[in-house]
Order: structure tokens, then sequence, then C-alpha cells
């Protein structure tokens, strides 16, 4: 019974943290594709205004 509450703690917390990777993973892409864009010139001033908001 204990091995059961704690084998599904621990896969929960195992699910966060994994959730919690792709998440950071995911946004660490955006801002490269953001910085990409502004490399090349595809981004308007207004939108770089918003992102300098943002971070």
């Amino acid at each position: 019974m204990y091995s059961t509450i704690i084998n599904t703690v621990t896969g929960l917390f195992q699910s966060y943290l994994t959730n919690n990777q792709r998440k950071a993973e995911l946004k660490q892409a955006i801002h490269k594709k953001q910085l990409d864009e502004i490399q090349q010139g595809n981004i308007s001033a207004s939108e770089l205004d918003s992102l300098s908001i943002q971070s």
C-alpha cells in the first residue's frame, strides 16, 4: 500500500519535472526564433517594443 502511494507521488513529480523542462525548451526555442528574425530584419519596430517589454 505504501509503495503504491510512493510510486504514484514519484510518477506525478517526474511528470511535473518533464512538463517544466518541455516548457523551458519551448520558451527557449521561441526566443531563439525571435532573435533570428530580429537579426534578419523581419520584425517591425512595434514588435520589437513589445518584445523588450516582455523581457
